[in-house]
């Protein structure tokens, strides 16, 4: 068996294994894309300040409308539970002691976040939309008050849904007597969300310790005559170049250059004297 075979097998037949190397615990639960780590590979993804900016205003247009749908349903699911036919179940339960008085706590509080998430995505597109194109990479990677506030829908984003997951478990707990069965329903959307996030993580973590999301090509260090073939050959090759790049975590090119590509795109800067000189 050759060296490239016995390379092959090795990270064909370990998928398990190369996964708990690649992922950190805490993003089985927590979505990479609104992580610090991903929003600085995502600022160098783009060749200019103008489509970078173009492209986070379609994501928070995209966003805010999600938002509104979630406030929509969490505050006629919250308010329909304290002024319908289970009003008096709610209204009558034993403060403090309860799981119904709890749900209804909880239910509430879920509503105001949804509620706070929305207003911050729109207070986020309009004060970001003041800035220049090409300025707006440097803007959104500083690390200071601008660079924070464009993050704070992304964390609450998070907030929001697990509250609203666990809300929405209360509430099958309060109506569905059978235990067991509410049991088995939690473990099994629990299961399938925590899938979902982690193999997304999974992926993203593969992409962001490979170097795809930089401007030159992953593969440009292999000779012409070992370029993958097939696309097993390709998938192979770039968890190979991952796992070994995983250990000294990959940082983002220097913001210097990133500002320098803005500024070959801006149109009218007139330079300093300094500059000239």
């Amino acid at each position: 068996m050759s060296r490239d075979e016995k390379v092959s097998e090795k990270f064909q037949n370990r998928p398990i294994r190369n996964f708990f190397k690649l992922v950190p615990i805490l993003e089985w639960f927590y979505p990479i894309d609104h992580r610090r780590m991903w929003k600085d590979a995502y600022n160098e993804a783009y060749p200019n300040g103008k489509t970078l900016k173009e492209s986070y205003k379609a994501v928070w247009e995209v966003n805010t409308l999600a938002a509104v749908l979630v406030l929509a349903m969490n505050a006629s699911l919250f308010f329909n539970l304290l002024t319908g036919e289970s009003k008096d179940f709610y209204w009558s339960s034993t403060p403090y002691t309860s799981l119904a008085w709890w749900t209804m706590i909880v239910g509430g509080v879920i509503v105001v976040i949804n509620f706070v998430h929305l207003n911050c995505l729109l207070v986020v597109h309009g004060v970001y939309s003041a800035v220049d194109d090409d300025n707006f990479r440097a803007i959104v990677s500083a690390r200071g008050p601008t660079g924070r506030l464009a993050m704070i829908p992304d964390y609450l984003v998070v907030c929001s849904m697990y509250g609203m997951a666990l809300w929405w478990c209360m509430l099958l707990l309060v109506h569905v007597k059978n235990i067991v069965g509410s049991t088995i329903i939690i473990g099994l959307l629990l299961a399938i969300v925590t899938f979902l996030v982690s193999y997304s993580s999974y992926a993203a973590r593969i992409i962001y310790h490979s170097g795809a999301h930089k401007p030159e090509s992953i593969f440009q260090e292999i000779a012409a005559d070992r370029l993958p073939q097939t696309h097993e050959e390709l998938g192979e090759a770039i968890m190979q170049r991952a796992l070994n790049d995983m250990r000294q975590t990959m940082e983002p090119l220097n913001i210097g250059s990133q500002i320098k590509k803005d500024l070959e795109h801006t149109e009218g800067w007139t330079p300093t004297e300094s500059d000239q000189g």
